[in-house]
């Protein structure tokens, strides 16, 4: 480096060290410390440091406030307080039912427990997307027994001007029915659906579908009037669509058909001893008392009515659309989730009204069942998800 080079970088360093200085004489601010033992030197001979309270997100006292109604309710059993904190259909300890459902169910428990009564401890709220998380600790007494605490959660999601509960359980509950699920996988075996005709095509040969461990309960009490030769105790498990990336619950009593050519999904249907012979209006064949095509496809536009799944946590949302339809002489069924990849998965049913209280509560169960999963043809990305229970 040149002599004159050296003498301008020298009277740049004393410039800028002067005006350093300077700034600081004039502004009244200590100069930086030289070194870290200087600056907890430094911060040790200053005085003490005002707190400042973090800034409250406005959602935060209105959720307080929910919550505050929620627990004020439960104490009180007043189910239409609890109709109003409760959106139309929730995760509630992890089954997706409706808001009677979730009614019906928590009064149900209150009554079995005279006098009870809940506290909640140290909320705290979280928010990610449009929903908000309060986390608390919750100790629940009543009669003749212990009082017993847990780790428990509501999950908000706003509604017009209030906040409505979408998700409620504790982290002790749900611990316990994955124990139980894991149980369950770990002596399930290997089972499949009666599928008639799945190799009797020579040019598309499929196998009988593989019956995995159901999301939900692996039986249920069937809702009479049964219908002809079908259990009173169903029992279900989870049929997997590769293609889509999809899973549903299937009562194991279904017959499959084969899988669809390019892999859509396949149906699954039920025919009575002395009912399928009886011919469809439509088409002129056998018609079944239950029918369903389950798979998926790519939409084009989501409905503007579909709302949020409650099935599936995380972001993006899902969203879904359901709807029973009575029609001349079938009720029909339909449910569909739409996913930010441009799939929908769906499960499409018929079924005689004859039987609409047993078809209804199993295409329920299959419906709100369906969850979007890891793998598939375009590789969907996995998904938190919840497990489901017949309501």
């Amino acid at each position: 480096m040149g002599r004159s080079v050296v003498a301008v970088w020298l009277s740049w360093s004393l410039l800028y060290a002067t005006s350093c200085r300077a700034k600081h004489e004039s502004t009244g601010l200590p100069p930086a410390p030289a070194s870290a033992a200087a600056a907890i030197a430094q911060a040790s001979n200053a005085g003490p440091v005002p707190s400042v309270e973090p800034p409250v997100a406005p959602e935060v006292a209105a959720l307080a406030s929910a919550l505050e109604r929620w627990n004020r309710a439960t104490n009180t059993a007043d189910a239409g307080a609890l109709e109003a904190v409760y959106a139309k259909e929730l995760n509630f300890y992890q089954q997706v039912i409706s808001r009677t459902a979730a009614v019906k169910r928590k009064l149900e428990y209150i009554a079995k427990h005279p006098g009870f009564s809940q506290t909640l401890d140290k909320p705290s709220f979280r928010h990610a997307g449009d929903r908000w998380t309060a986390k608390f600790r919750k100790t629940s007494i009543s009669q003749g027994s212990a009082a017993s605490s847990v780790d428990a959660y509501l999950v908000f999601r706003q509604a017009g001007d209030g906040w409505q509960i979408v998700d409620e359980g504790d982290v002790q509950t749900t611990l316990k029915m994955r124990a139980r699920q894991d149980t369950l996988a770990k002596n399930w075996g290997e089972r499949f659906w009666d599928c008639p005709h799945c190799k009797d095509d020579p040019d598309f040969t499929d196998d009988p579908p593989q019956a995995f461990p159901p999301l939900g309960p692996a039986s249920a009490q069937a809702t009479p009037p049964i219908a002809e030769g079908a259990p009173q105790t169903i029992e279900y498990a989870r049929a997997l669509f590769p293609r889509f990336a999809s899973a549903v619950d299937v009562p194991l009593f279904l017959k499959a058909t084969a899988q669809s050519g390019n892999g859509d999904g396949r149906w699954f249907y039920y025919d009575a001893p002395t009912a399928a012979a009886r011919p469809s209006l439509t088409s002129g064949e056998p018609k079944h008392l239950l029918e369903c095509a389950i798979g998926g496809h790519f939409w084009d536009v989501i409905p503007r009515h579909a709302k949020p799944d409650p099935g599936h946590g995380g972001e993006p949302v899902l969203k879904y659309t359901e709807k029973f339809e009575r029609r001349t002489d079938e009720i029909t069924y339909e449910r569909y989730i739409y996913a930010t990849d441009r799939v929908m998965n769906y499960v499409l049913c018929t079924f005689d009204p004859k039987y609409e209280a047993f078809f209804s509560a199993i295409v329920r169960r299959m419906g709100r069942s369906m969850r979007a999963i890891s793998g598939g043809q375009i590789d969907r990305v996995a998904r938190e998800s919840q497990p489901y229970g017949a309501e």
